[in-house]
């Protein structure tokens, strides 16, 4: 049997990554923001304003939010690793529980339905083709 822990140690990994890139320069980009905004927007008006204001708020949103992806793959990033893992016939397609072994129709865990691995191989398999549509006359 495989087991698929060392995807959550490649998320955790990459999830250190994202902090240790992006958490420095959304904290740099939010210091400057706040001591900048003022000057920015001292002679802006109309549209000119509205880009400015757009421009500096992706400016610091965009680091942010990955930096808050990173931090939440490093804390295990639980909900992602169910969704990546929902397909794999040894976990539970509801709460991604290692469900090897098990012979019940029911989740253990979470008492979700659990497919026999033949049936769900049978309902994911290819459709059979279809005959070619006759030609054009």
């Amino acid at each position: 049997m495989i087991d698929y822990g060392w995807f959550r140690v490649i998320v955790r990994f990459v999830g250190v990554l994202l902090v240790i890139y992006f958490g420095p320069t959304a904290v740099i980009a939010a210091v400057s923001l706040a001591i900048n905004l003022p000057n920015y927007l001292s002679g802006a008006t109309g549209p000119e304003y509205t880009y400015i204001v757009l421009a500096i708020i992706s400016s610091v949103l965009t680091p942010a939010a990955a930096a808050g992806v990173g931090v939440y793959f490093a804390l295990g990033g639980n909900a992602f690793i169910r969704w990546c893992m929902r397909g794999i016939g040894n976990f539970c397609p509801t709460c991604g529980y290692d469900i090897r072994g098990l012979t019940a129709t029911r989740c253990p865990e979470c008492n979700g339905t659990i497919t026999p691995l033949a049936a769900r191989d049978a309902a994911m398999a290819l459709p059979a083709p279809h005959d070619p549509p006759p030609p054009a006359i």
